[in-house]
This record gives C-alpha cells, sequence and structure tokens, in this order.
C-alpha cells in the first residue's frame, strides 16, 4: 500500500515539477511572457496533479497494453509536436516558449512540455482504455473532462483563434470520456 501511495504522489508532483522547469527554462530566456500565454501548461496543466493522484486507483489494463499505449503515446506526440512545431515556426510565424522563432531550434522549456506531454498522453489514454469503475474513477473523469475543457480557451489565447485540431482533440477526448463514464455506471 505505501508503494502504491508513493507512485500516485510521484505522478501527482509531475505537473507542478513541469510547470517549474518550464518556468524557469522561459525565464532564463526571456520567454516568460510567451509561456504564460500558453494556459494549458501555465494553468490548466494543475488539473492533472489530482487526476495523475487518482490515476493509480482508477485503472487496471495489462502490461501489454500498457506497452502498446507507451507506443502511441511517444509517436502521437512525436507526430503532434513536431508537425505543430514545424506549422506554428515555418507558415504563422507565431511565437512560442517551446522554440526561438529565429532558429526553429527547440528550447529547453519545449523540451520539458515535450517529455510531459508523452507522459500525460501516457496516463491519459490508460485511463480512457481502463473500466475500472470506483469512486477514485469517477472523480478522475471530471478532471479530464475539465482538463479537455480547457483546452479550447487555451487554444483562443495561443492562436488568438480557437485552432480546428484543438477543437477535434477536445471533441474526440470528451467523446471517449462520455462513453467510458457511460460504461462505468451502465456496464
Amino acid at each position: 500500500m505505501v508503494n502504491i501511495i508513493f507512485i500516485a504522489l510521484i505522478f501527482a508532483i509531475t505537473p507542478l515539477l513541469s510547470k517549474g522547469l518550464q518556468y524557469a527554462f522561459s525565464r532564463q530566456v526571456r520567454k516568460l511572457n510567451l509561456f504564460k500565454k500558453h494556459l494549458i501548461a501555465y494553468y490548466y496543466d494543475l488539473i492533472l496533479v489530482p487526476f495523475n493522484f487518482l490515476w493509480i486507483y482508477s485503472v487496471s489494463i495489462s502490461m501489454t497494453l500498457f506497452y502498446w499505449i507507451l507506443i502511441f503515446s511517444v509517436i502521437g506526440n512525436v507526430y503532434m509536436h513536431f508537425f505543430y512545431w514545424k506549422e506554428v515556426h515555418y507558415r504563422k510565424k507565431e511565437k512560442s516558449h517551446f522554440y526561438y522563432v529565429d532558429s526553429g531550434k527547440i528550447t529547453y522549456a519545449g523540451v520539458v512540455h515535450f517529455l510531459f506531454s508523452i507522459f500525460e498522453s501516457i496516463l491519459i489514454v490508460s485511463f480512457l482504455l481502463s473500466f475500472k469503475a470506483n469512486n477514485f474513477a469517477y472523480m478522475a473523469s471530471v478532471l479530464l473532462g475539465l482538463f479537455f475543457l480547457t483546452m479550447i480557451p487555451s487554444s483562443k489565447s495561443i492562436h488568438n483563434k480557437i485552432e480546428k485540431s484543438d477543437l477535434a482533440f477536445v471533441s474526440i477526448g470528451m467523446f471517449v470520456l462520455i462513453i467510458k463514464v457511460l460504461m462505468m455506471v451502465f456496464g
């Protein structure tokens, strides 16, 4: 039991560690104002503190499925982030704390965000694919739904409009989450 609580606490502090490192690295290269504009990374990732703590009590999956989720999360994040950085840097010239506009190189804050995104993707996808029904899973579902919904104002803050790709991600996430909750309640 002590090991489970220890793992839950480690998972719970991961968003705080990510925010702290991104803050420090963004400040170091004078991109703190851009970090603060990225509402998900600056504020809303904190919703993942209790979600990550509850995750360990809310998920029951096989190691085989976990490895597939890990592979999917790494490949998906590589594709999404590098597509985003290429799209934003070369086409839109949008400024970000993730990279340097002049060279296109990724900042240390961008590396931290990228690694944190992989970690959270693993937790979120494994949570969505696990149908363990208990009070922890219900609370985690509410938190995850709230997290998905915060992507809309964050998209508007970052891009000055709601990006279709962000809206699609939110829609798919909420759809799968609603199906999961219905299966927990009626399954």
